[in-house]
């Protein structure tokens, strides 16, 4: 039998994505949210990103660099502290979604976090959720790339022993999931917990009659 193996986001899934706490992170540097937003674009377009968070997700730039060119845009100063304050940690938990991760762990089927993390935030998340909740971690400051790119998806798999593992990835981004089916995983987009549990549910019970068939 194939084990299989669920990968969850974190935000936007786990927790509220970056957009939904942008105002949080505006107001701690005294900004409005439509300034910073602009701010954003404009270092996205300057970094030739689709993503403005895109360089140091994937540890391809320095995360004082990142701050003191986001702070040129805004025209104030953005400490480096800033990234893990108010716009990563204070993002409410999706307690529902833990709840339907425990209960798959609790099933036999391992529970990974694959997430898109600048470094700071890949420290900080273990303040926001018990690290044991998770069976295996990578973040993109882990890997040196991101998702949807096919390495990431390579890296998680290197991270489990066992090569003929069925690997599903749990996103709210389409980009991320179609990523993952290229790469030969299934994927669920995540809309909210009772969508994903149920979906997520269907998949499970499919891998099951493939491997008992």
């Amino acid at each position: 039998m194939n084990p299989v193996i669920v990968w969850t986001d974190f935000g936007g899934v786990v927790v509220p994505g970056p957009r939904e706490s942008l105002p949080a992170f505006a107001g701690e540097l005294g900004v409005s949210t439509a300034r910073m937003t602009s701010a954003l674009t404009m270092l996205a377009s300057e970094l030739g990103t689709a993503e403005p968070l895109a360089m140091i997700e994937a540890g391809r730039m320095p995360e004082g660099e990142w701050c003191r060119r986001l702070g040129k845009h805004l025209g104030v100063s953005v400490p480096q502290t800033a990234l893990a304050g108010p716009w990563f940690v204070d993002r409410p938990v999706n307690e529902p979604w833990l709840a339907v991760l425990r209960a798959v762990r609790g099933a036999g089927v391992s529970v990974g976090l694959l997430s898109n993390m600048p470094p700071s935030w890949a420290s900080a998340w273990r303040r926001m959720v018990p690290a044991v909740t998770f069976d295996v971690v990578l973040t993109s400051a882990q890997a040196g790339c991101r998702k949807p790119e096919p390495a990431i998806f390579a890296a998680a798999e290197c991270t489990v022993t066992t090569r003929t593992a069925r690997h599903v990835l749990v996103d709210d981004s389409i980009e991320n999931c179609q990523g993952a089916r290229a790469a030969g995983w299934l994927a669920v987009h995540f809309t909210s917990a009772v969508q994903a549990d149920a979906d997520l549910t269907k998949v499970l019970g499919n891998e099951g009659e493939r491997n008992d068939g």
